[in-house]
């Protein structure tokens, strides 16, 4: 027959008395332990410190940058262009000359999907880059023709379209309006 064994522990624990604890040096052992290293408190100190440091560069990196990538401050990215939206009001012709000048274009709308975004979200009036000059019909400022847009016109003398409020308006040229820039994000 196999003898059993029997494996026992000292479950004592090291405990100084109050008054020896409360007396006892900060840099000195205790009962075969090493004293705690200072030169360690300062480095986890110093890293700690690093570490607020970093973590606050980079939360203000991510502020600064914000913006979408590939389009400057203020510009709204979807898909591949970068969209600027004025609050400035000025008529047509300076609008589309503003826009020129932040090398961009009134607002040309490409395909039903940007389409479709831009009358979901859009609620005030804005110039776009829609005009009906020679009275051949609604062309952009590409040169490409507006084949699923529905210009809603109640005059002939209305040949500039403005977005508002989820549908493309026909207006005199010369009402001041904010207008949206497009351009290819980078």
């Amino acid at each position: 027959m196999r003898k059993k064994e029997r494996i026992y522990m000292n479950t004592k624990c090291l405990t100084l008395p109050k008054q020896q604890l409360n007396q006892r040096p900060e840099n000195e052992e205790i009962k075969g332990f090493p004293a705690p290293a200072l030169p360690w408190k300062i480095i986890a100190v110093i890293l700690g410190i690093f570490c607020l440091i970093f973590l606050g560069v980079s939360v203000a990196l991510a502020i600064k940058y914000h913006s979408c990538p590939g389009c400057p401050d203020q510009w709204v990215r979807y898909r591949d262009s970068c969209y600027y939206f004025s609050n400035v009001k000025k008529d047509w012709n300076s609008s589309r000359n503003f826009c020129s000048a932040q090398d961009s274009g009134l607002l040309v709308i490409s395909d039903s999907r940007e389409k479709n975004l831009f009358l979901e979200i859009h609620t005030e009036e804005h110039w776009i880059g829609l005009t009906n000059f020679n009275g051949s019909g609604w062309a952009w400022e590409d040169g490409s023709t507006s084949s699923n847009i529905k210009v809603t016109s109640n005059s002939p003398v209305q040949h500039c379209a403005v977005l508002l409020k989820g549908a493309f308006q026909a207006s005199s040229c010369a009402v001041p309006f904010p207008c949206i820039c497009e351009k290819p994000s980078k």
